[in-house]
């Protein structure tokens, strides 16, 4: 798989704000600041009758495609059907308030995170490729992209990301210590790389395409964590699975977070003794996870 290794000034404040919706402690105090602009414009997207989920997700798939609060405003709420302009004045104009409240917080974030590429580039290069290999031999070798662009982020969730279902993208926060010692962030990569082709046609059009993202990053956890256990980074078990769905924020709620990781376990068990095409396997899954993951 060839990697082009990116920066964004747009989408780096954008996943900071979005990191208050997601996470239930956000890890970096610098941030902290963030919390009400983040507030503002989850606010907004109510009034305007967009679901939070969906309007996070075009703010931080739309981001890197844009230049401007401006433009991004008006593509985000383009995709719900709103075009006034009052609504794109309102959304741009917290748009830049988040700008500001960033570059406040993180003066000098662009040049450290230059400075953390090389690092991670070199982790990734030690296990990542094996451990593409390793996840293609579990599922389907046509599962991987050929190709993807990894957009690096201020650390704000000590290690956070996000895959950009649609466009081969997927951005990550710079993180260069691993904060559990069982979830190597080379692996954190490894499993969002492996979600970016499940969106074609061939795999979801049995799918609610509003929970697609959801079901897709919990058919990868076992076949990551099997190809680590092979490598000797990590290992599948029920607890690592439990703290892999906490640390890369995939979050039922915690009273179904663990049947959850039972159905993956069965799931799993039964896909590779059968080995069905992929496309069977995760419709399988999602209805066995039917009442269990949010859309």
């Amino acid at each position: 798989m060839h990697l082009e290794w990116q920066f964004n000034s747009l989408l780096n404040p954008i996943h900071a704000a979005w990191c208050f919706t997601t996470a239930a402690e956000v890890e970096n105090p610098l941030a902290f600041g963030m919390q009400d602009v983040s507030s503002e414009l989850s606010e907004l997207a109510r009034q305007m009758h967009v679901p939070a989920s969906r309007f996070w997700e075009a703010m931080l798939t739309i981001a890197p495609l844009v230049d401007f609060p401006d433009e991004l405003a008006s593509r985000v709420l383009s995709k719900f059907g709103r075009s006034a302009p009052t609504d794109v004045q309102r959304l741009a104009a917290a748009i830049r308030e988040c700008i500001a409240q960033f570059a406040q917080a993180f003066p000098n974030y662009e040049n450290e995170i230059r400075m953390r590429q090389a690092p991670l580039r070199s982790m990734w290069e030690a296990h990542g490729p094996g451990l593409l290999v390793e996840i293609g031999r579990l599922t389907e070798a046509d599962l991987l992209v050929e190709q993807a662009q990894i957009i690096l982020v201020q650390p704000i969730l000590a290690g956070a990301g996000y895959a950009h279902l649609a466009t081969n993208r997927l951005h990550m926060e710079a993180v260069l210590t691993n904060r559990f010692q069982e979830l190597p962030e080379t692996l954190r990569l490894a499993w969002l790389l492996s979600q970016l082709d499940c969106e074609r046609p061939v795999y979801s059009e049995m799918i609610n395409a509003f929970r697609l993202r959801s079901l897709v990053g919990v058919a990868m956890l076992p076949a990551c964590l099997q190809a680590a256990t092979t490598l000797e980074l990590s290992s599948m078990s029920p607890e690592t699975l439990l703290l892999a769905m906490s640390a890369w924020q995939i979050q039922p709620s915690s009273s179904k977070a663990v049947t959850l990781v039972e159905v993956m376990q069965v799931w799993w068990e039964t896909y590779q003794a059968s080995r069905p095409e992929w496309r069977t396997a995760l419709t399988a899954l999602n209805e066995m996870c039917s009442e269990l993951l949010d859309e």
